[in-house]
């Protein structure tokens, strides 16, 4: 009877194995690299705003000095035990999200997630208490409007944030054309307990911002803002009497930033035959809110899981399972090819 010799995968099948784990384990780690947010170390979110209160809804506004997606951890008091988001994620630098179906005069908490960081207020959740129930408006009233920028292109995607005296602050989200509208007719008070006195000459001020390509204001009176004229990036503009208040430009200005969807409102885009005179904003007026104290969010100690795998802090003990993929996927990959040729190659023997 003749020996066997030591057992050896034919080269014909030798090759195709290596060049296979190859390719396989070079595309596993692009998927995983264009899966990932490229948002480098030091992710923050500033500009935090909470707006369209209601008894039964509220919405988070932030921005971030990267493109990443961003969520919601929030619970009534202190009991983050819920998660909202967009669905699919979304990775913008300007952040909306809406939470709905809350109960009326009840105090909620939340803290945000941006690019695997948790945002907080110095070490405690934000708080924010829906309005108590009001019947329902006997008007409908809605200020509208578009943004465009300095060429005349629409701008979407941009952060549309509405205020005025003893008004509780409204926002909502530019859509692709540019346009937006926020319904002033359910608007309240600030101390929530009342609907808005809308009036016909109540002055009312518009901020935009849109990320990383700049900012804009206006200001006009409710009884002729729907819509408004468009609002260009760069300016601060004054519908209210053109005559005697100037469209104003606003002076470049960075927000330490690098670089929902509404419906739209159906309405056209028109040029304003406005005045300019150029006056320069002071630097601080773009930035009202201070930056939020953050700390790496572990999984370990929480119940939700991140939607966003990223790398965010190189000098992290904690790394998030995504950093991982590559060194438990690439050895089984290649150990199962092995397999497959050990038993191809035996049968080839038989």
């Amino acid at each position: 009877m003749k020996k066997k010799g030591p057992f050896k995968i034919p080269t014909i099948l030798a090759l195709p194995i290596m060049f296979v784990t190859f390719v396989g384990i070079a595309l596993l780690i692009k998927y995983l690299q264009g899966y990932t947010t490229k948002v480098g170390e030091g992710v923050t979110a500033q500009d935090i705003r909470i707006t369209n209160i209601t008894d039964s809804s509220f919405t988070v506004s932030w921005l971030t000095n990267a493109k990443t997606s961003g969520f919601l951890v929030w619970g009534k008091e202190n009991t983050l035990e819920n998660v909202t988001g967009n669905n699919p994620p979304t990775f913008e630098m300007v952040h909306f999200i809406t939470i709905n179906n809350l109960s009326p005069d009840t105090m909620y908490s939340f803290k945000i997630v941006s690019g695997d960081i948790e945002f907080d207020s110095a070490g405690k959740s934000w708080e924010v208490k829906t309005a108590p129930p009001l019947p329902p408006p006997k008007h409908t009233e809605i200020i509208s409007g578009s943004v465009i920028n300095e060429n005349g292109a629409p701008v979407s995607k941009a952060l549309v944030l509405l205020s005025g005296e003893n008004i509780s602050p409204l926002s909502t989200i530019t859509t692709d054309n540019g346009n937006w509208f926020i319904p002033l007719s359910i608007s309240r008070k600030q101390d929530l307990l009342s609907y808005f006195d809308i009036g016909s000459r109540r002055t009312l001020e518009v901020f935009v911002h849109t990320g990383s390509d700049g900012i804009a204001s206006a200001v006009f009176y409710t009884g002729n803002a729907n819509p408004i004229p468009p609002i260009v990036i760069g300016k601060a503009q004054d519908f209210r009497d053109k005559s005697t208040s100037p469209t104003l430009e606003i002076t470049r200005a960075k927000i330490d930033l690098s670089k929902n969807e509404t419906q739209p409102s159906g309405f056209s885009v028109e040029n304003s035959d406005n005045e300019i005179e150029t006056l320069e904003i002071p630097e601080s007026t773009t930035t009202p809110t201070t930056e939020p104290v953050f700390e790496k969010l572990t999984t370990s100690d929480n119940s939700y899981t991140l939607i966003t795998p990223s790398k965010t802090d190189s000098s992290s003990k904690n790394k998030t399972l995504s950093d991982l993929t590559p060194v438990f996927v690439a050895p089984i990959m290649g150990v199962s090819l092995f397999l497959i040729g050990v038993y191809v190659g035996r049968k080839i023997r038989e």
